[in-house]
């Protein structure tokens, strides 16, 4: 069984080791969201590929020491909402390096990775720059309406109320190499919602030749959701798979309940929806 994740994300990483752990035989392709990376002190960095990456639980990354980030703050230098481990560092110091010499997003993703491992092959969405900036809205003093990197909106615990999303970079986009096979040629392909849908798999969805993947793969397309059920796009609706995922559910539990219901989408009854109860898949 072949299994892909689109659109992941940081919060992705223990469900995807879950799902290796579960199964060690079954291949699995991870597309990592690349629609919330920014430039940061000259460098380049992509927060999800390389949490991806590094496969590692938020806990064990966040350990590592922040001294350049301090010495940075010391003096006073810009940015600085956007705190980075020194191992982040080390990475997008040699990524921008690799990028300024020419080579491919996926392929400094691939000598990157050489270094870390990840169980299961990694992919960026695309590796064309695709920047995402929140309009924030006028909070009724005199100042208009401006905009933010995501990232900076996200560090500031989105105290702001937003107007609108823009993308930067994403009607020129392309999907990075690999993306659109692995999709078609899954038995699962999971949509990742975990975080922030809107900043994730709608910009993946309207790169070209996405939705056309979906429709066309062989295999099971299951969306998992925050608070939100999610429809196949493009599907009839006797092809329809609706998954809600809680952050109360364990990862390991969710694993198993997907690896046990390798459906294909056209056998999926009209307005059936394919959910373990509570009890069923436990919680912790």
């Amino acid at each position: 069984m072949h299994i892909t994740v689109l659109a992941a994300t940081s919060a992705d990483v223990e469900l995807i080791l879950a799902l290796r752990d579960a199964e060690p035989d079954h291949s699995v392709t991870v597309v990592a969201n690349t629609a919330s990376d920014l430039t940061v002190h000259g460098l380049r960095s992509c927060p999800d590929l390389d949490a991806l990456m590094y496969a590692m639980p938020s806990a064990v990354r966040t350990t590592d020491s922040g001294a350049v980030h301090r010495e940075l703050t010391g003096y006073g230098v810009d940015g600085l909402w956007y705190e980075l481990t020194d191992r982040e560092m080390a990475t997008l110091i040699l990524r921008t390096r690799l990028l300024g010499l020419g080579y491919s997003l996926s392929q400094v993703t691939q000598a990157l990775s050489a270094r870390w491992n990840p169980p299961y092959a990694l992919l960026p969405l695309s590796d064309d720059p695709i920047e995402t900036h929140v309009v924030l809205a006028d909070d009724g003093a005199e100042r208009p309406a401006v905009a933010v990197h995501v990232q900076q909106w996200l560090s500031g615990g989105r105290q702001q109320q937003p107007q609108r999303l823009a993308f930067s970079g994403l009607d020129t986009a392309t999907t990075a190499p690999g993306v659109l096979d692995a999709i078609r040629k899954s038995d699962i392909v999971i949509l990742s919602q975990r975080g922030d849908p809107e900043l994730t798999l709608v910009p993946a969805l309207q790169l070209p030749g996405v939705k056309e993947a979906l429709r066309g793969t062989r295999g099971l397309v299951l969306g998992l959701a925050g608070d939100k059920t999610w429809h196949s796009p493009g599907k009839a609706t006797a092809d329809e798979l609706v998954a809600e995922w809680s952050a109360e559910r364990n990862p390991p539990a969710l694993a198993s309940w997907i690896l046990a219901h390798p459906v294909k989408t056209n056998q999926v009854p009209a307005k059936q929806q394919l959910w373990p109860g509570p009890d069923e898949l436990g919680r912790g």
